[in-house]
């Protein structure tokens, strides 16, 4: 399978193996004939399609990678380390709330466990004396357990709970007591560098448990805090990530140390190795990397990988050249060449955040196992991809799409959390349009016209809602607003308008922008964080419709109600959830209806008119409903969380 369109074949029925395995055919076809869709495998998915109520005509690869070997765990805690057993390499993961897994990653199965965590392992590394490979494990409850790996059995157990830190973290709540771990030697001793969620760290031999040094930390609190560390001539050195993004140089031979002075908003760190030296490599929340001198903290050398945060990274080599992966909040990963950053490949498919990346070999050449924060680990052969064999997408989560017409095509707006919105054909399924220009994720989207023009709308959490022009794909209007805002168009006294939410004096409200001026007003009363909104026309009225969320003491939430005319309050709507998703308005064929969908009771139709409820359609999470038109009956289509529903309005 050498050629490109086996490999696509291959890819293909691995990319959502992990979903439809314990599916039955119909529902696994479901998924096959989507994942060929994102191909472009058109045999396949005809072939697949035949017999299906929905078969896709086409899709785009946000999800896709040609590098994508297999899920190992999609119950699984965040860390992550490689090691060998009898020879053989493996990777290590925690089963979420429950024992380690050791996998191989070759045939992509748990060959054994290390069994005793009755809580979540929230970090976790390994060493190496006299022979023995050491794991050392520490869990939610404080806990630290050594094991030697070969005999899968536990050596030692010791517990940092009764540290001031570890109760302070109790206190607040958090899980995590140990945030970060790390094993290193000194002197012929194997010693465990750890750190608790307020930057406080200890140094421990790694059979007793004795602590050796501390350091003192701060006010802030994370529960990631990863650290790294290496042997020099004649002592051991750990750089250890505090709450901000502080980065601290400690030399565990003397215990003294210092703060990196020029580090800020730091959210990895590892070691790599350019021109036989050792450098430490920093991530940044804007996406820089920069490797410095161990000994002096100077800058050897930097560049830019992504748009977002780097949150793990891992170095190895490719063919014998020096590559890194790397990982994003978006939930991104990359492979890149270490020296210049160039782009070899995209590792798309995870979910969430990416918390750590660790690499092994298969059939001696380099593979890479990560996790993320939906308890997702992943594997992916490493090699450069050509040029045409991923599909057309996004980087990462596509979170919002809206559909419009372009030079008499009818084509959708998608945007994403890799900071980007694109315009596709939807006949074609080809991308038109990239809209670049936010620097955080973007969570919500709306079409317009403006003077006969289309135009989009996008709210993303760089606290900016921005119009586009859709025809030159260029940025026409820009407005601050608070976080990322839900969004809705429609029309005010025959002008374009948007709906949106701003903040004003302390207090998030409704807001109305007039879409050919660009002038803001009209301040309609609260409207609470994560709302959602819709424009609806009853009886020649324009109304907003909103959904508040999230009461403390509120079982059964309100969908409030506006008049746009004369800005006064109309009415609610009280649906029966403590969260309402998202909002379309549209027909029955008779009367204006509202469909809310909700997070627990499915997806609820509304008259607008009477504000009563009219009926009920399924059950559980709905993330996404739109109004559509099949054989001349109106009918809503819902999203949730695994399938894509239809039913009457």
């Amino acid at each position: 399978m050498r050629d490109e369109a086996a490999r696509r074949v291959r890819t293909m029925y691995r990319t959502s193996a992990h979903l439809y395995r314990d599916l039955c055919a119909h529902e696994r076809a479901q998924v096959l004939a989507v994942d060929a869709a994102r191909y472009r495998l058109e045999h396949h998915r005809k072939t697949l399609g035949r017999r299906l109520e929905w078969t896709s005509r086409w899709a785009t690869g946000s999800q896709t990678s040609s590098l994508f070997r297999g899920e190992l765990s999609s119950w699984a805690s965040e860390p992550l380390v490689s090691a060998e057993l009898n020879g053989v390499p493996v990777v290590l993961s925690a089963q979420h709330g429950g024992p380690v897994q050791i996998w191989d990653p070759a045939q992509q199965s748990c060959v054994a466990t290390l069994d005793g965590h009755t809580r979540s392992v929230t970090a976790m590394d390994c060493a190496e004396a006299d022979g023995v490979t050491y794991v050392v494990t520490a869990s939610e409850n404080g806990t630290i357990r050594v094991w030697d790996l070969e005999r899968t059995t536990e050596l030692r157990r010791f517990t940092v709970r009764g540290d001031e830190a570890a109760e302070r973290a109790a206190k607040r709540g958090m899980k995590t007591v140990v945030a970060g771990l790390a094993c290193t030697r000194l002197h012929g001793d194997v010693l465990i560098v750890g750190c608790a969620p307020d930057g406080v760290a200890w140094v421990r031999d790694l059979l007793s448990g004795e602590v050796r040094r501390r350091l003192p930390g701060l006010s802030l609190w994370e529960s990631d805090l990863p650290i790294v560390c290496l042997e020099a001539q004649e002592t051991a050195m750990a750089f250890v990530r505090s709450p901000a993004g502080v980065l601290r140089r400690w030399d565990l031979e003397t215990g003294e140390w210092a703060y990196l002075e020029d580090v800020v908003d730091c959210m990895a760190v590892a070691i790599s190795v350019q021109d036989g030296c050792t450098l430490v490599s920093l991530g940044y929340r804007d996406g820089r990397l920069q490797f410095r001198d161990p000994a002096t903290a100077a800058v050897v050398s930097s560049c830019r990988v992504g748009q977002g945060w780097v949150t793990a990274m891992a170095f190895t080599e490719l063919d014998g050249l020096a590559v890194m992966v790397v990982g994003y909040a978006d939930d991104s990963m990359e492979l890149r060449d270490q020296r210049g950053g160039r782009l070899l490949a995209r590792l798309n498919g995870h979910a969430e955040w990416i918390h750590f990346i660790a690499v092994t070999r298969v059939d001696g050449r380099p593979v890479v196992a990560s996790s993320d924060s939906r308890r997702s680990v992943r594997l992916w052969a490493l090699e450069e991809q050509s040029a045409g064999l991923e599909p057309p997408g996004h980087s990462s989560t596509v979170s919002a799409v809206a559909c419009t017409v372009l030079n008499g095509a009818a084509v959708t707006l998608s945007v994403s959390h890799d900071h980007t919105g694109r315009v596709w054909d939807l006949a074609s399924g080809k991308e038109l349009l990239r809209l670049e220009g936010h620097t955080d994720w973007v969570e919500a989207a709306a079409c317009a016209t403006v003077a006969g023009l289309p135009v989009a709308l996008t709210s993303g959490h760089d606290s900016t809602v921005r119009m586009w022009d859709l025809e030159q794909g260029v940025e026409t209007g820009r407005i601050e607003a608070q976080y990322s805002t839900p969004l809705a168009c429609g029309h005010l006294g025959g002008e374009p308008v948007a709906l949106l939410g701003s903040r004003g004096n302390g207090v998030k409200l409704m807001s109305i922008w007039h879409l050919a001026s660009q002038e803001i007003d009209a301040a309609l009363g609260p409207l609470p964080p994560r709302s959602a909104l819709a424009f609806a026309l009853v009886d020649g009225r324009p109304l907003a419709v909103c959904a508040k969320n999230e009461g403390p003491d509120e079982d059964r939430l309100p969908v409030q109600l506006w008049d746009l005319t004369d800005y006064s309050f109309v009415g609610d709507l009280v649906a029966s959830t403590r969260q309402v998703n998202t909002l379309a308005c549209g027909t029955d064929g008779r009367n204006a209806v509202v469909v809310a969908g909700t997070a627990d009771n499915g997806a609820e139709v509304w008259d607008l008119r009477t504000r009563q409820l009219r009926l009920r359609l399924g059950s559980g999470w709905v993330s996404d409903v739109e109004f559509g038109l099949l054989g001349g009956v109106p009918v809503a289509i819902t999203a949730c969380r695994s399938a894509l529903c239809l039913g009457p309005t």
